[in-house]
Formats: C-alpha cells, structure tokens, sequence
C-alpha cells in the first residue's frame, strides 16, 4: 500500500483506538449510578415548599406557583397544597390592591375566595395568618 495512505489509516486507527477508550470510561463511570434509587419529585417539592413556609418565603411560594401553573393548570397528585398556597398568597395580595385602589367589588370577590381557599388549608392555618399579617402591615386602611 502507498506510504501516506498507510500512514493517514494508521493515524485514523489509533483514534478511533483513543475514542473507544474513553467511551468505556465514560460508560463504566455512569454505570455506579444504574442502580440508586430516583427520588420521588412529589416528596422533593414538599420539601421545598415546606422549606419556604418555615422561612416565611411567601413571594417565592407564589412565584413557584404561577411557574407551575406555566406547565400545568393541575397540580400533580400530591402538591395541591403547594398550588392553594401560592393562590392564597396571590389573591390575598389582589385584595389588598383592589381595596387600596377602591374597587370593592374585586376586592370582595377576592376575599370570598380567600374564605374558600382556607377552609381547604386548614394544615397551614399558621402560614395563612402569616400571610394574612404580612399584608396587612402594608394596608393604608
């Protein structure tokens, strides 16, 4: 065979040599993980989401909550909680607006909400009157 074609196979060779190589690194490195168990994603967001309460961090259970309602209109079984907290925050903070801005008929359609929305968060009623305290600080009524 031709010198430089002989020489330009044998380069392409030990490539190929090098690639498989790491390939079998790669794959024997991934292989310690095939049998860890996966995390259910339910209990990790309960985690978070009760994380949040603990720290009093209400605008970010309300950002969460308008993030997952991007994916899904539905919360998943199990993180209904984290929805009727986050529409809690929401609409306890539209009372608040409506009121200041002396629409009271939305600011009362928003306050009957409210009295649904805590029936249905009875676990969390120390969060809601947190909530609720929060808010009413900033009320000029």
């Amino acid at each position: 065979m031709n010198k430089p074609i002989k020489l330009t196979l044998n380069i392409l060779i030990a490539v190929a040599a090098v690639g498989l190589f790491l390939s079998l690194i790669v794959f024997f490195s991934s292989v310690q993980y095939a049998g860890r168990e996966v995390e259910d994603p339910v209990k990790t967001e309960m985690g978070v989401f009760e994380y949040k309460l603990k720290h009093k961090a209400f605008g970010e259970i309300t950002s969460s909550y308008f993030t997952d309602r991007m994916y899904s209109m539905e919360a998943e079984e199990g993180l209904e909680k984290t929805y009727l907290m986050g529409d809690y925050a929401n609409t306890a903070f539209l009372a608040l607006m409506y009121a200041e801005k002396g629409d009271e008929a939305k600011a009362q359609a928003c306050r009957d909400k409210l009295e649904v929305l805590r029936g249905q968060l009875e676990e969390y009623a120390d969060s809601v009157e947190e909530i609720d305290r929060v808010l009413s600080q900033y009320s000029t009524q």
